[in-house]
């Protein structure tokens, strides 16, 4: 990473059972990444991943550039796995997000994954950044177009 200071909020919704996105709208408008992660030994986590990015994808947020990080948990517990790699490239490829597996217990990949946050929300800004310039030159070249086709009369 570079050498730049980043300020990094971690909530942790999977400790609050039955939260309800819709309350905290405003604060999905603001957020620039969100990691989602299931755990590896558990089928019911992938559900209850799908259901809160579904409803996520529910609420009309103004700001959609947001980057999705879908991430394994307990890569390290292989006896008990029960969500194989594939399927969760696979679901990733169905959340249209980046994929990661981790092992929280072994701190394997975390630095990682954050480090992959910051590239993916630094890449993401940089895009808006170049289309936000080009939208600004066209917009300001057909003004010189128009004003140059522009006649006046005395």
């Amino acid at each position: 990473m570079d050498d730049g200071l980043y300020k990094l909020q971690v909530i942790d919704t999977a400790a609050k059972p039955g939260l309800k996105l819709s309350n905290t709208k405003e604060f999905f408008e603001s957020v620039d990444a969100i990691v989602l992660v299931y755990d590896i030994t558990s089928k019911s986590s992938i559900k209850h991943l799908k259901d809160f990015k579904e409803e996520i994808n529910k609420m009309k947020l103004k700001n959609k550039n947001y980057t999705f990080i879908l991430v394994g948990n307990k890569s390290d517990d292989r006896d008990n796995r029960k969500i194989s790699v594939d399927d969760g490239t696979k679901l990733s490829k169905e959340f249209d997000d980046h994929f990661l597996e981790v092992s929280a217990k072994d701190n394997k990949y975390i630095v990682y994954l954050f480090e992959m946050v910051i590239r993916c929300v630094n890449e993401k800004r940089l895009d808006i950044r170049r289309i936000d310039e080009l939208e600004r030159r066209n917009n300001s070249k057909g003004k010189n177009e128009e004003q140059q086709r522009c006649c006046f009369i005395f």
